[in-house]
């Protein structure tokens, strides 16, 4: 938000309509005299006298004082990337205090406090001090309580909902994050989607190009939620080797016949990490290995090429919705963060048993000298 700008606004909309100082103190009451300092920045008009300056431009009350609560698409993601990349580049404080005197200039522009949680969840592991990890993990909530409360749009309340629960399982407070979620989900019905529908009213309309536009779009996100539901199912079924066995042949199965690795590495390379973590619980070395190595490779490709969401010779749809202003098609935290928490895998206890092998020394050093750490 920019400062208030009523001396500049006053004097253009003056000038536009072609009225004098002496006119426009006219209709106010006042001397030519105060109209002439409001211009001169050496006073404001009084706040009674507000309403009626806006009305005699035909304006509204915020027009004419250059206030503007709201930010488009862009610019919530420029702060969003902006404070990402000061998140690994500036003291964690400093930024912490730039989200916060943003939160209160923006505090009635939802799609902003949301991506501020965003933030604040994506980074609150930053600090050593837990007390200070705690501290933020809370400011996410409220913020997502303030979205949740009083934002009209659905989709902005569901998001700020996911991240309020999963802020919750962060603080270790399950329950809190079950209370949350549970009403989304009721297991005794399939849940209606909104997709099918609407893909079949376009095609009756005639209008397939929308038709296809909705169906890719729908099709890449599911293949996305597919990745993430096998990544769980591997931490839940780590006690039952042949399941998980199982669940990873299937997975890459899909993700070879969607070629995920390039569509979409970050799905795929915490797919592979987990697949590693569960061949090393069961003392498969070379297995485990293989599975790290396509993490590296993965983790490499995002970060060499682009973070950003994109489509492929068959998802030739997907550049379209990701560049659309609505779209938020970036990661939720820079290449350096990232960059660093794939080196940080390696030191899962998990891979305790590898830490003095060759292979998995080697496999580390190429991470780090191809992420430049």
């Amino acid at each position: 938000m920019n400062p208030l700008s009523i001396a500049e606004n006053i004097i253009r909309l003056r000038r536009e309509k072609g009225i004098t100082q002496d006119e426009l103190a006219a209709f106010l009451g006042v001397t030519k005299a105060s109209v002439s300092k409001w211009e001169t920045k050496q006073s404001y008009p009084d706040i009674m006298l507000i309403p009626q300056i806006a009305t005699f431009f035909n304006i509204t009350t915020d027009e004419l004082l250059g206030y503007n609560p709201q930010l488009s698409q862009q610019q919530i993601q420029k702060y969003y990337v902006d404070l990402s990349t000061n998140f690994t580049r500036l003291p964690f404080d400093t930024v912490i205090d730039k989200c916060e005197k943003l939160t209160k200039e923006y505090y009635a522009c939802y799609p902003f406090l949301s991506r501020i949680a965003l933030l604040y969840l994506n980074h609150y592991m930053l600090p050593e001090d837990a007390k200070k990890q705690e501290e933020i993990l809370e400011k996410c909530i409220v913020l997502c309580n303030r979205v949740e409360s009083d934002c009209s749009q659905i989709p902005l309340k569901e998001e700020a909902c996911i991240l309020r629960a999963i802020a919750h399982l962060q603080l270790n407070r399950p329950q809190e994050a079950i209370d949350i979620l549970t009403p989304f989900i009721d297991p005794k019905q399939i849940r209606m989607t909104v997709e099918g529908p609407l893909v079949q009213a376009y095609h009756i309309l005639g209008e397939n190009e929308k038709a296809d536009y909705y169906c890719q779009f729908h099709a890449y996100t599911h293949l996305i939620y597919l990745i993430a539901n096998s990544i769980s199912l591997l931490t839940l079924h780590m006690d039952q080797p042949d399941y998980c066995k199982e669940t990873i042949r299937r997975t890459e199965q899909v993700i070879a016949a969607y070629q995920l690795d390039m569509l979409h590495p970050n799905a795929c390379l915490q797919f592979y990490y987990q697949a590693a973590v569960f061949y090393a619980a069961y003392a498969d070395r070379d297995n485990a290995l293989s599975y790290l190595k396509q993490f590296v490779s993965n983790a490499v490709t995002l970060l060499e090429e682009d973070l950003a969401l994109h489509g492929d010779g068959y998802f030739t749809r997907i550049d379209e919705w990701v560049s659309s202003p609505e779209v938020d098609a970036y990661a939720p935290r820079d290449k350096e963060t990232v960059a660093k928490s794939a080196v940080q895998a390696f030191e899962n206890p998990a891979f305790s048993a590898l830490f003095e092998d060759a292979e998995y020394k080697k496999l580390k050093s190429e991470l780090e000298r191809r992420l430049s750490i």
